[in-house]
């Protein structure tokens, strides 16, 4: 399943019972989580189960199975259960998957999964799995675009370009390095490149560029902002 078809079967309420989010994008696992949980729970965090770490696969079960409380669905999450690994798992027994009762939610968010392992083919077979890959360019302007104006500010294309290229496409970093903007700057200003310039430590290559681009036109002033390393 693709970004766009996962936001697709939310706007349709079309919700399942077993998911697998895994890969090195932290936000966009965490920003798939964020919105099940949204449209499954709302603001009731009595049925919302978080699961840190190792958990039996009975035990599991056994919690999959529990009644949800004041109300009508259940979310559980697993993080880094290590299930889907393939190490020591070849006889670990994942049936219960095939059969979750309607009431649950059950979802895994792991860093790396091993496709050949039995625990990987049996959720695969019985529920979606997403990798979660860096984004490209367009999907990060978007969301740096969208993230600003929730914060009563607008970026411009050059701001967000100059951002990916000296600081990466690392969306959790992006974002934190974003928050940092929007404290910088008061509701209703635009972030231009310059802001970018001024409150994020961009790389050494992109400070290099900026230095010789600014000794080309003659720019004393963006030569020297340039070489505030």
């Amino acid at each position: 399943m693709t970004y766009q078809e996962f936001n697709k079967s939310l706007r349709e309420g079309r919700i399942g019972s077993l998911y697998l989010f895994y890969g090195i994008d932290e936000y966009m696992k965490d920003y798939y989580i964020k919105s099940i949980r949204n449209a499954l729970l709302g603001d009731n965090d009595f049925n919302y189960i978080k699961i840190d770490g190792k958990i039996n696969a009975r035990e599991l079960s056994d919690l999959c199975d529990e009644m949800p409380m004041f109300g009508q669905k259940k979310l559980i999450v697993v993080k880094n259960s290590e299930f889907f690994s393939g190490k020591g798992t070849a006889n670990l027994d994942l049936d219960f998957l095939s059969d979750l009762p309607e009431f649950t939610c059950l979802v895994f968010r792991e860093d790396n999964v091993d496709k050949s392992s039995k625990a990987y083919k049996t959720l695969d077979k019985y529920g979606i799995v997403i990798e979660c890959v860096r984004q490209n360019d367009t999907m990060i302007g978007k969301i740096l675009t969208k993230a600003a104006m929730q914060q009563s500010r607008k970026i411009t294309m050059d701001a967000i370009n100059l951002m990916i290229s000296g600081l990466g496409d690392d969306l959790v970093m992006l974002l934190n390095e974003l928050d940092k903007l929007i404290k910088y700057t008061v509701e209703g200003d635009v972030i231009t490149d310059k802001h970018v310039r001024k409150v994020c430590k961009l790389s050494t290559s992109q400070r290099i560029f900026d230095l010789t681009d600014a000794l080309s036109i003659k720019d004393s002033g963006k030569a020297l902002t340039a070489l505030k390393f």
